[in-house]
């Protein structure tokens, strides 16, 4: 992975970084009707949750229930 793999340094040491993210967009959810920013959100929280329990360095953009 590109982020764990760069070096991010401050004051001389290296501080460890890793990435999780939930991903939804809203033209995916356009065929099933009006969709709301608040439910798009509730989405992508619930996939950046998954993404974490997979561990580090995880997209989560797809429903995985």
């Amino acid at each position: 992975m590109a982020v764990a793999a760069t070096d991010f340094i401050y004051n001389q040491q290296r501080i460890p970084v890793t990435v999780s993210i939930g991903l939804v967009a809203a033209s995916q959810l356009a065929r099933v009707g009006k969709i709301t920013v608040e439910e798009l959100i509730r989405i992508a929280d619930q996939r950046l949750y998954v993404a974490k329990q997979g561990g580090r360095n995880r997209v989560v953009g797809e429903d995985p229930l």
